[in-house]
């Protein structure tokens, strides 16, 4: 066909109101865009399903939650539980007293003790009964008077714990029955003054390192409150300097030494050895 012929051939179908056929490229371009909607329809499609899922999980996590916190069962009771807080062997007590003269009553007195002392918290949701205490003496040393000589006059002091007298081989143990209450959340102190039941008034003095331990009942182990270092009976003040008759001149540093190392133990010592430590030091350079 000629140039001349599709001229107006063009023209014919322009007037007739016909719009001309696509070609090949025109419906390559078509198809293209059709499947690039395809594409991202189904991109939307897979994305809200994601969308979707994740939003059923969150819900069904939340119901799960609220039904755990709805039927979970209720905390087990840990029943009385003791621990302790503080502990301290580092008071002195005043002690009642019987002084014996020759075996007959000379009257009463005051004397002081050494006490430990321990504080316990009952951590536990019951109330635990305190239902014994214990003292392990595990160890123990005498210091001699470096004046010899000695006084008929005896002393009973009225101690919670009664130390056998004269001194008895390490370790043993003395037991002290109680019955003390403490309730849940509670704290409570315990107290107790120890010495030798009877003594001369001018005596050696004893060293002992003792522990202290707790027993109440539904505990499953008993609680060691703590170890102190104690002095019976308790020196007063000038006990050593105004000993005179001193055969043996070295007995006053050899006795300094032994209260030196004896307070470098292991444990809570008391107060009193401060005092004693000083005066054995005048004693010793004299």
């Amino acid at each position: 066909m000629s140039r001349s012929s599709r001229a107006r051939k063009a023209r014919k179908s322009a007037e007739s109101g016909h719009a001309p056929q696509p070609g090949a490229a025109e419906n390559t371009e078509a198809i293209t865009v059709g499947r690039e909607t395809n594409r991202i329809a189904n991109k939307t499609y897979a994305l809200n399903a994601i969308l979707g899922s994740l939003g059923l999980i969150a819900t069904l996590a939340g119901i799960s939650a609220a039904f755990y916190v709805g039927v979970k069962p209720a905390p087990e009771p840990i029943g009385p539980k003791l621990r302790v807080s503080a502990f301290s062997a580092e008071k002195l007590s005043s002690i009642q007293a019987d002084v014996l003269d020759l075996g007959s009553p000379a009257g009463k007195a005051e004397i002081e003790s050494p006490v430990l002392d321990v504080v316990l918290k009952n951590i536990g949701d019951q109330v635990a009964v305190v239902s014994e205490v214990y003292f392990t003496f595990r160890y123990s040393q005498k210091i001699e008077t470096c004046e010899k000589g000695g006084s008929p006059i005896e002393i009973a002091g009225r101690y919670d714990i009664k130390i056998p007298f004269p001194d008895r081989p390490t370790p043993f143990s003395i037991n002290q029955v109680v019955r003390h209450q403490i309730p849940a959340g509670k704290t409570e102190r315990l107290v107790f003054s120890i010495g030798i039941g009877k003594l001369p008034e001018y005596s050696d003095i004893w060293l002992y390192q003792i522990d202290m331990h707790v027993k109440f009942d539904g505990g499953v182990e008993d609680i060691h409150a703590g170890t102190g270092l104690v002095v019976t009976p308790v020196p007063s003040k000038g006990y050593f300097l105004n000993q005179k008759n001193i055969p043996d001149k070295n007995c006053p540093s050899r006795t300094l030494n032994q209260v030196r190392k004896f307070v470098a133990s292991s444990g809570a010592r008391s107060a009193a050895f401060e005092e004693i430590l000083e005066e054995l030091a005048r004693f010793a350079s004299r």
